[in-house]
């Protein structure tokens, strides 16, 4: 059986989510270039499990994160675009086809949120121990970030599961 295609209206959680989105990306964007001609000329590049720095690179190394950020907010907004495509862990029906794809689109939004936030705290850290020499991100990053991946993909599965049969609402 094939999939329903359905052209999706964004509710107020959606545009709440792209405006952050955006804001972030934004932040991700800005800041570096605000810094860049004070930072030095290496800064870290890689990190230990301790949040320490353990590798090193030139400056132009701090535009990674803000590439790779655009690129994944893209990508996950083409897939937004097209939900039918996506592996949805249920059958899709004509009955739960709506509830199946806005889950589906609005995991993706978190997502997207998740790994902008992710970028623009190292992209902010390395900018600030450019100034004073200390730089470690903690021994919270590493178990924030796979916490955060696990609970909104885990929220997203049960979510899905709840209304495999589509009868449940979820707001727009």
């Amino acid at each position: 059986m094939e999939r329903p295609v359905l052209k999706l209206e964004k509710g107020l959680l959606d545009w709440i989510l792209e405006i952050l989105n955006l804001c972030v990306l934004g932040f991700l964007l800005i800041y570096p270039l605000t810094y860049f001609a004070e930072i030095p000329d290496t800064i870290p590049i890689h990190f230990n499990q301790e949040g320490k720095p353990d590798g090193f690179g030139p400056k132009n190394s701090i535009w990674i994160q803000p590439v790779m950020g655009i690129f994944l907010y893209l990508l996950l907004g083409l897939f937004r675009s097209i939900p039918h495509v996506l592996n949805i862990p249920v059958e899709i029906t004509p009955e739960n086809a709506e509830v199946q794809y806005r889950l589906v689109t609005r995991m993706l939004s978190w997502l997207s949120l998740l790994i902008l936030l992710i970028f623009s705290t190292l992209v902010y850290k390395v900018v600030q121990s450019s100034f004073d020499n200390t730089m470690t991100l903690g021994y919270f990053f590493s178990p924030l970030f796979i916490g955060g991946i696990l609970s909104i993909l885990g929220g997203y599965i049960f979510l899905a599961y709840k209304n495999k049969k589509g009868k449940a609402q979820i707001p727009k």
